[in-house]
């Protein structure tokens, strides 16, 4: 789904599923995975912010909205956790600050 996407970082926290959904995409586009600690959410959107380009951001159903929350953009209703698994995210943050968001499912 995301071959075309030019991915330039990608980000995961460090529990084995999130590490390996992030792995191929990252292995992909010749990038490595940074790994963040879910509970310093504000200090990857500050990492997020600060190296522009394409992020790969793979989390968790109590993070990922508060993700988009934090960089200003629309999360939507909450994820079931039990048997939601197939939620992307896309959100843009324009030169002038804008924030787009849209919701894809895979």
């Amino acid at each position: 789904m995301l071959s075309d996407a030019e991915v330039e970082h990608v980000h995961s926290t460090n529990f084995k599923r999130t590490r390996a959904t992030a792995a191929p995409t990252a292995g992909a586009f010749g990038v490595k995975v940074n790994l963040y600690d879910p509970r310093s959410l504000k200090d990857l959107v500050t990492q997020l912010l600060q190296a522009k380009g394409r992020h790969l951001v793979v989390g968790h159903t109590n993070t990922v909205l508060k993700t988009i929350e934090l960089l200003g953009g629309e999360p939507g209703f909450p994820i079931d956790e039990k048997s939601e698994f197939d939620r992307l995210y896309i959100v843009t943050v324009g030169a002038s600050g804008t924030v787009s968001t849209v919701l894809m499912r895979y």
